[in-house]
């Protein structure tokens, strides 16, 4: 007989044994044998994990539509935002080892109360004998998490509360053609959004429509909405939680409160699918997203723009559209205004597989609130997203890139008179700066007269890298943290990256660029389609090759491919004109 042993650290180390470890600390199974460690696990799934872990959650979007579910973040099926998709992942994973290992014993590591009673329904087989003290103690596990849960959820309120309620902007009548809800979450620049650039400046230039901004402000929020203040900016900002009420707060809390006891006390709360093993670990999600996952916050985005459209009657709301849970909420409070204003989402960036949050199942897309309108960044986005997304027919239409500027000088072209310059340019986790350092590191080994200049992003600077990897770079790279982009596209010869949107902007100029691989299940690679000076490097090996291809490309071959690649860009990021600015405005 089999036996699961649930445990938060490594217990036999029999030769009839595996260890599957899910806490992601590699030291809780240092020096043992027959370790699964979490990097390996992605190994024991396919490439259809997305479309089974979508196909999972969208037909449950559409049973259980309803403003309080769709305040889930989880909902949204964005498998960089909420930690659904990973578990799923590992749930299904952890499954298939199980019934396809000849050990005996099988010893997961790290799994949460949600995991183990999935992976356990899952298995459904009594042959397997279930023990360990993470497994007998799961409910003590639970009852702190849930106890925490309702604490959080009360904290997160009166931060709100305290944050922006004192701020002296209710609701007020304006006279405003056009809301523009945006995130102040970074820095700010006058008459320059982040997510909309300068597009009332330019729309107003040749016509006589007014703007104003609704923001929803990130933490700090007084010290971000004293610096939004004082910009000159001619189109007024709005902060979308200073138009709410005591009683929206307590609506709030109480709606919140109310979702936490039905996802830990009534075991049947939620339309599940038949015979679905994945309840534990959804509910166990759904208290992840009242803790941490903006859920209240999703609430009170609702109750806000309520607020501001039961006195302001704008034609129409545009928004940065991502499919995201707090865009449900804002189109929801639109629909059920007095007065409908059109709306218009903008899909305001680039694209990859790995989005999962903006493609449909079957019917999903009739039960999700959607905009009247979706303004693409481009031509390939929407080929692209028509193609997979099944959303409605004719929503899409192709737009501009508000925020890219487009940089007409002429590609740096290597010719083999110098050493080629490769610009590492990093994004999206710790993971993928610590297998793009290594890798570049194995590259450099075998060609060593390369030059790499590593541009990390800031949210994963080089400080989390290892001492060792620290060392290599001080001594045969170049750090580029917090440098102007321009300069380093300018330095380089190529871009390498695993997910980074420079890959475009690399493109833009011309140049090549290589996709490193570094075992993701599932592309994060935002260059879609086939295109000129775009190669996927398989390994290190393979990258060599890639690089020796690129230096012996004749002059007329190298001219052909840059042109290529600015064409592309352009169709993927199209640049502003007076055709694409109207789409935006109804």
């Amino acid at each position: 007989m089999k036996s699961i042993v649930f445990s938060n650290s490594y217990i036999n180390d029999c030769e009839k044994s595996v260890c599957i470890n899910l806490s992601g600390d590699d030291s809780r199974a240092a020096n043992k044998k027959n370790v699964i460690d979490l990097s390996s696990i992605y190994d024991f799934v396919d490439d259809t994990y997305l479309s089974r872990f979508s196909e999972w959650l969208g037909k449950l979007n559409i049973k259980n539509a309803d403003i309080f579910w769709w305040a889930h973040t989880s909902t949204a099926k964005n498998i960089l935002s909420s930690p659904v998709g990973d578990r799923f992942l590992q749930v299904h994973a952890v499954c298939e080892i199980v019934r396809n290992t000849t050990a005996t014993s099988i010893n997961v590591v790290g799994a949460s109360p949600g995991m183990m009673e999935s992976i356990v329904m899952l298995l459904n087989d009594k042959s397997f004998l279930v023990k360990g003290m993470s497994w007998r103690f799961r409910w003590l596990r639970r009852t702190i998490t849930n106890i925490a849960s309702f604490l959080r959820i009360i904290f997160q309120c009166l931060s709100v509360f305290f944050g922006n309620y004192f701020v002296n902007q209710k609701a007020r009548e304006v006279n405003v053609d056009v809301c523009l809800f945006t995130y102040i979450d970074g820095k700010q620049y006058e008459e320059t959004d982040n997510y909309f650039g300068k597009l009332p400046e330019i729309y107003r230039a040749n016509n006589k429509v007014s703007f104003a901004y609704l923001a929803y402000v990130y933490k700090p929020y007084r010290l971000r909405m004293k610096i939004t203040s004082q910009l000159r900016n001619a189109t007024p900002y709005f902060f979308l939680f200073g138009m709410l009420t005591v009683f929206d707060y307590l609506w709030g809390i109480f709606f919140s409160l109310r979702e936490l006891w039905l996802n830990t006390c009534k075991r049947n709360y939620l339309y599940m699918n038949d015979n679905d093993g994945y309840r534990p670990l959804l509910r166990e999600i759904f208290v992840h997203d009242l803790s941490y996952g903006g859920y209240i916050h999703n609430l009170l985005v609702n109750r806000a723009v309520r607020r501001f459209l039961d006195i302001n009657h704008p034609n129409e709301i545009l928004y940065p559209f991502e499919n995201k849970s707090l865009e449900k909420m804002l189109v929801l409070a639109a629909r059920s205004a007095e007065v409908v204003p059109k709306i218009v989402g903008y899909q305001h960036t680039s694209i990859t597989p790995r989005h999962s949050t903006q493609f449909f199942v079957e019917n999903e897309a009739g039960r999700t609130p959607l905009p009247d309108k979706i303004v693409t960044v481009g031509e390939v986005t929407k080929r692209y997203i028509e193609k997979y997304g099944n959303y409605p027919a004719g929503i899409f239409v192709a737009g501009c890139a508000l925020r890219q500027v487009w940089n007409s000088q002429k590609a740096k072209q290597y010719l083999g008179q110098e050493n080629m310059h490769i610009l590492l340019a990093l994004s999206s986790s710790k993971k993928e700066l610590e297998k793009s350092v290594q890798y570049m590191k194995s590259v450099k080994r075998l060609l060593p007269n390369i030059e790499v200049g590593i541009r990390p992003h800031p949210d994963f600077p080089l400080a989390l890298l290892s001492k060792e990897q620290l060392e290599w770079i001080e001594k045969n790279a170049i750090d580029f943290s917090r440098t102007v982009l321009s300069d380093n596209i300018d330095w380089c010869h190529l871009t390498a990256y695993v997910s980074s949107t420079v890959a475009l902007e690399t493109l833009m100029r011309g140049k090549p660029v290589i996709k490193l691989s570094i075992g993701d299940v599932i592309s994060p690679d935002p260059v879609i389609g086939d295109v000129s000076f775009h190669w996927d490097a398989k390994d290190e090996t393979d990258m060599v090759e890639i690089l020796f291809h690129i230096k012996n490309m004749s002059d007329s071959e190298y001219l052909s491919a840059s042109k290529d690649a600015i064409e592309y860009v352009a169709d993927y990021l199209s640049p502003v004109n007076d055709r694409c600015l109207n789409e935006f405005i109804c």
